[in-house]
């Protein structure tokens, strides 16, 4: 891949006077290098110079990712290859991570910890007001991407609600019977015409990344293949143009989860409760994903030991090849390839000769020891009479 040529920090937004104190220091908080250090300029005219005025003109853009050829000449920019994750910084972003997880007990003395990573690609935040066409979720704070303890409960509270009706899709189900009494205590209720108000007792924290590392945020990409009939413009057809939008996703992470329980009067230590919240979530995050884009795929999460790791592709064994001249006649020393039929020392063959021809039944000398069955090798062989058959051969080699 060809470097960020286009990076510079003169194309960017920022004032005069930050462009100063930044000077050539690489940014640690990805969501000031997101939000703060876009890219702007013309879509066609990515290649050259242009003014911070020019962002009056409406046929500016702010690009994160840009990949073209103009004259000969690569033009890249990739913004998430520019966020700067020193080994200070993972090491200060463990102690953190450290320090959350302590904070959380003490707040919660009853809690749950336990941690997810990802099934694929997660998409967060992509409605998030933006300069881009997408944005995404970062830490208001802290800057690393994260997710919201009020979307988790938010999504974790439908889930349940569709299991105890019976709408959950999937076969996951929280062990034992389910009770509207858990969904109550839980997620609590708002004050009705009775004016019952309930507090929920399980505390959803923040779920933060494990690690940091520099590519567990990766640009993705939506092609709009007929934009101009979306638009209302023209009718579908193979001659218009796509039109690529790109959206950060973030890939083969691992979050860490805190719940935590708010006891009642006299109540004990809310075990079975907190269990049942975490299967809640976890069947939530399983089956129906977090983020934008869950319906094709994105979002979904799974415990590292039951992570999906795809299948290996069983090798395909190539074919011998023949080799072309139909009319040609065999002389002594010719190579061809064939396959064992019988191993052995003399090993036997059949030998595809020239085009479509094969000759069964030729003894192959040489080191045929190791030869299997149906190995592929190569021969050298020595012709018969008048050159139209092929007496025997010796060994050259294995193919496959």
């Amino acid at each position: 891949m060809v470097t960020n040529n286009l990076y510079k920090l003169d194309r960017t937004a920022l004032p005069g006077d930050t462009k100063k104190a930044i000077g050539n220091d690489k940014p640690e908080n990805f969501a000031l290098l997101f939000n703060r250090m876009g890219h702007f300029a013309k879509k066609e005219e990515l290649s050259q110079e242009l003014e911070v005025d020019s962002l009056l003109s409406q046929e500016i853009k702010f690009h994160f990712f840009h990949k073209s050829r103009v004259s000969k000449q690569d033009y890249h920019l990739d913004l998430t290859k520019k966020w700067h994750v020193s080994e200070r910084f993972k090491k200060d972003y463990e102690n953190f991570l450290k320090n959350y997880g302590e904070a959380a007990k003490a707040l919660r003395p009853n809690s749950l910890e336990f941690d997810l990573e990802t099934d694929w690609r997660i998409a967060l935040g992509m409605g998030n007001a933006s300069v881009y066409e997408n944005g995404f979720t970062f830490h208001p704070t802290y800057g690393m991407p994260y997710l919201p303890g009020s979307s988790l409960k938010g999504m974790t509270r439908h889930w349940a609600k569709a299991e105890i009706e019976g709408k959950a899709e999937g076969k996951a189900e929280v062990e034992g019977e389910v009770k509207a009494e858990d969904y109550l205590k839980v997620f609590g209720n708002e004050q009705d015409e009775s004016k019952n108000f309930h507090q929920g007792q399980i505390l959803f924290f923040d779920a933060l990344p494990t690690q940091l590392s520099q590519d567990m945020v990766q640009p993705d990409i939506m092609n709009n293949h007929y934009p101009d009939y979306y638009e209302g413009n023209k009718p579908p057809a193979d001659w218009l143009s796509p039109r690529p939008i790109f959206f950060l996703t973030m890939k083969g992470v691992s979050f860490q989860f805190h719940l935590g329980y708010i006891p009642r009067d006299g109540e004990a230590t809310g075990v079975g409760l907190l269990e049942t919240a975490k299967q809640w979530l976890k069947c939530a995050l399983e089956e129906a994903g977090v983020g934008a884009k869950t319906a094709v795929g994105y979002g979904r999460m799974r415990d590292k030991e039951d992570a999906y790791v795809s299948p290996k592709e069983p090798e395909m064994k190539r074919e011998p090849q023949f080799k072309e001249g139909r009319t040609k006649k065999f002389k002594n020393g010719d190579k061809f390839e064939a396959v064992v039929t019988k191993p052995g020392r003399p090993a036997t063959a059949t030998v595809y000769g020239y085009e479509d021809k094969k000759h069964p039944n030729i003894q192959i000398a040489g080191r045929t020891d190791t030869l299997k069955a149906e190995d592929i090798i190569r021969v050298t062989i020595q012709a018969g009479k008048q050159g139209k058959t092929i007496s025997s051969a010796s060994l050259d080699g294995i193919i496959s």
